[in-house]
């Protein structure tokens, strides 16, 4: 008769061990599907999107300032790539203004 009830109990140990290791799944899933739910949403996208793109802008910034104050101290190759960019910028102006 204990043989039997120390299974019993070791039945509902287990069982209950089941139950728990499911509840912890159950909540892990949850938070998972709720993190995903938060990245997938339409405003945090753009949010980030936008973001990137500042960073991005202000990168280029920093890069084009740097560049000019090299120029500014006479720097040959600061200067021809400055002025190569002028002249691409006056051709896209004119090539757009004679298409239209």
């Amino acid at each position: 008769m204990s043989d039997a009830k120390n299974s019993a109990q070791s039945s509902q140990r287990s069982i209950e061990d089941i139950e728990a290791e499911l509840r912890r799944t159950r909540e892990e899933m949850t938070q998972t599907v709720n993190e995903l739910a938060g990245r997938l949403d339409p405003k945090v996208v753009a949010k980030n999107a936008a973001d990137q793109a500042k960073q991005k802008a202000d990168t280029a910034a920093n890069r084009v300032k740097a560049l000019a104050n090299d120029a500014k101290s006479g720097d040959l190759r600061a200067i021809g790539i400055l002025a190569g960019s002028a002249v691409a910028v006056i051709g896209l102006g004119a090539l757009i203004i004679y298409r239209h």
